[in-house]
């Protein structure tokens, strides 16, 4: 007898004759050639926004990192512009150094998730340094409750830096940064003004801030909204001037990214400050400055469109779990995986 060739043997009953048997599943089709373009297409364009990120990143308002005291790392922003080399500029004769605003990241942060407040606040005329606070992002010294060594630390360097104008200096902290800033601001007479921004769990009797703002996010938990209305109480009954308010839309972490934070954090330190910036804006309104964000949001969609078209195209080259053979009078049922 004369046996079949190629393929599979076909199945034979008890009794020898050849049975049909349903075949296995046929080789997937390979990439067609609108897979093939689509990811080119999203690899030149993840490609060309890592580019325009890096581009974004180096320029913006001049910045660069220091190390702080011992070894908190830093970086501090200048309200002008990088220049194409990326170099950071020379200091400023006194009397013409930008006042100062010393900020703090929350817990489990860092200060580059600080960096598009810091830039847009360096865009209305304030130096920003931005400290990555024990224990958080850069800075290798345990982390412990007791922030005050950190901010004492960073006002030190900012009150002798040759950059800014350390006698013009506010604090700002995010969540338990917040804290930490109002707690420095209730022990050292140096900051002029204090806002802490969602968060704040203290105050001392050392120093009363002649300058303070509670700023909350309208979905921020509500028990940050109640301590912030039991410190105010509390500076407005020791004679500061203390004022909160509620950012329309923002939770605690969008509240960084809000235009209304910036306006109002800007139109509170103008006055106490005054940085040159101020008289040529006017009455406009400062706003978010960080075109990063947008790019960073692109990106993440063509990430995203990428993974998909790969995880799609892996589907259908790749073949499916075998399945036993049947025999055309196998009535047993065969399942889907």
């Amino acid at each position: 007898m004369v046996e079949p060739t190629g393929g599979a043997r076909a199945a034979r009953s008890s009794t020898g004759a050849p049975q049909r048997t349903t075949p296995l599943r046929a080789e997937g089709p390979r990439w067609s050639l609108a897979y093939r373009s689509s990811a080119i297409v999203l690899v030149l364009a993840a490609f060309v926004l890592l580019l325009r990120m890096t581009d974004q990143e180096r320029n913006g308002p001049a910045h660069a990192e220091f190390s702080i005291g011992r070894g908190i790392p830093g970086t501090l922003y200048l309200p002008v512009d990088a220049d194409e080399d990326g170099d950071f500029p020379e200091p400023l004769p006194k009397g013409q150094r930008p006042p100062v605003v010393v900020m703090a990241h929350g817990y489990s942060a860092d200060r580059a998730s600080m960096s598009g407040l810091a830039r847009s606040l360096a865009t209305a005329g304030y130096a920003v340094l931005s400290i990555d606070l024990r224990g958080h992002g850069a800075n290798t010294h345990p982390f412990r409750g007791d922030l005050r060594d950190d901010f004492s630390s960073a006002v030190r360097w900012a009150s002798t830096s040759p950059y800014v104008d350390g006698s013009r200096l506010a604090v700002l902290g995010h969540s338990m940064g917040a804290g930490a800033a109002l707690d420095f601001a209730t022990l050292d007479d140096r900051p002029l003004a204090a806002v802490p921004v969602s968060g704040g769990w203290v105050v001392n009797d050392a120093v009363v801030p002649a300058h303070t703002l509670f700023l909350v996010g309208s979905g921020d938990p509500d028990r940050i909204r109640e301590n912030q209305d039991a410190l105010k109480a509390t500076l407005e009954a020791a004679g500061g001037d203390v004022s909160l308010h509620e950012i329309d839309g923002a939770n605690h972490i969008t509240i960084l990214r809000d235009d209304d934070t910036v306006a109002r954090v800007v139109s509170f330190l103008d006055p106490i400050l005054e940085p040159a910036a101020a008289e040529s804006r006017g009455d406009r309104p400062a706003g978010l400055v960080d075109p990063r964000m947008r790019t960073a949001a692109l990106y993440l969609l063509v990430v995203v469109g990428l993974v998909a078209l790969l995880g799609s195209a892996m589907g259908q080259v790749l073949p499916a779990p075998a399945s036993p053979a049947r025999t055309a009078g196998d009535q047993r049922p065969v399942w889907a995986g």
